[in-house]
């Protein structure tokens, strides 16, 4: 560490501004691992570039973040599947949820093939059959 005039250019861990730095940056990564969780649960198996047009961010910020859950064995990674011609380069690589971070959100099998399905119907039938599915399934409640 380089002194200048007697005081030390960079701040120790026990320092109270860098111990508030620090804490903002480990909680800035935590809710961005919690919204690409939350993505990942929505969306199943997505790329880095995805995730990071869905949250603002790079893709290369994002696979900071998804480096991190592979190490933690939250998700993992295979080679995206491309149908027809594919493009230069590397071939991109989508992530999904591990079971066992599924198992700490909360949710079940169900909840994606649910979610698949109502993807498939908005395809399909367009976003009013989504609608229409909605309304019959909520007068059912009521």
């Amino acid at each position: 560490m380089k002194k200048a005039a007697g005081v030390s250019r960079h701040r120790s861990a026990t320092d109270p501004v860098a111990g508030q730095r620090a804490s903002a940056i480990v909680g800035a990564d935590l809710s961005t691992r919690d919204r690409v969780t939350q993505l990942l649960l929505e969306q199943g198996a997505t790329t880095a570039a995805q995730l990071g047009s869905a949250l603002g961010l790079s893709p290369a910020a994002i696979r900071r973040h998804l480096d991190a859950m592979l190490a933690d064995g939250d998700v993992i990674a295979r080679d995206q599947t491309i149908h027809g011609h594919r493009g230069r380069g590397r071939p991109a690589k989508v992530f999904v949820l591990t079971e066992a971070a599924r198992i700490r959100c909360g949710t079940h099998h169900y909840d994606n093939m649910a979610t698949a399905a109502l993807r498939w119907i908005a395809r399909n039938g367009g976003s009013e059959a989504v609608q229409t599915f909605a309304a019959e399934q909520v007068s059912a409640l009521e």
